[in-house]
């Protein structure tokens, strides 16, 4: 019998976004091996960018997004904290419309 807590699954208030992203939902043991690896998810296409999106599960969700721009021929990396897609889809989709661009990520003392 699984442990509850070892079921990572697509939150039920991420359903409908899922739906309307093409996206399909997930579900899997992170009790197993590779269980708490980063899952891809699918691909998202809006204009002209193309967004990859990844979650880790532990069992809270960690969501990765890598946001291509055919427009500047520029990649985004972005990563979050836990929470679930909703939180976190009106920010990627604000890069992905040009509406919010990253000039520079500097280290300290650069």
């Amino acid at each position: 019998m699984m442990d509850i807590f070892s079921l990572a699954k697509t939150y039920t208030h991420d359903m409908e976004l899922f739906r309307r992203l093409g996206l399909k939902p997930f579900s899997y043991d992170v009790s197993k091996p590779k269980g708490k690896d980063k899952h891809f998810v699918g691909k998202v296409t809006k204009n002209k960018s193309t967004c990859k999106v990844w979650v880790t599960c532990l069992p809270a969700q960690f969501w990765a997004f890598e946001i291509y721009s055919n427009e500047t021929n520029m990649t985004t990396l972005v990563q979050t904290g836990s929470g679930c897609l909703a939180d976190y889809w009106e920010v990627v989709e604000k890069i992905m419309d040009g509406m919010f661009v990253i000039k520079k990520v500097a280290t300290k003392g650069e």
